[in-house]
């Protein structure tokens, strides 16, 4: 189930970030590993959250959208690498989403307090 593997790639090329030659790599994902391009650390690592969330602070559903996305595509990768006993479903939940909403209420509220002083 979920998005084969070449709309994943499209998703990834058609990403904001993605687009053009980028000066240093991007913090996107290597799969099937899911591992950061640029810093090797486990995807999304620290820079490519913040990225997002500034890149869709005012769309909150469209960044949960994606993310959950690539957590599916994870899932199954990770799956095939290593079917038993598999990922921790928790633990990637945590990896994927978990983080957002807090980091986007932060950047919201400092957003809003910004636009008032």
């Amino acid at each position: 189930m979920g998005a084969p593997a070449g709309q994943l790639d499209s998703l990834h090329r058609d990403h904001p970030r993605a687009a053009g030659p980028p000066a240093r790599p991007s913090h996107l994902p290597r799969r099937p590993l899911w591992l950061c391009r640029a810093c090797a650390a486990e995807w999304p690592c620290l820079t490519a959250r913040s990225l997002l969330v500034v890149e869709y602070v005012v769309d909150p559903v469209g960044l949960s959208v994606y993310l959950a996305t690539m957590l599916q595509a994870a899932l199954e990768d990770h799956r095939r690498l290593s079917p038993d006993p598999g990922p921790d479903p928790a633990r990637m939940y945590a990896r994927f989403l978990g983080w957002a909403k807090p980091r986007l209420d932060i950047a919201r509220n400092r957003l809003g307090n910004a636009e008032t002083s």
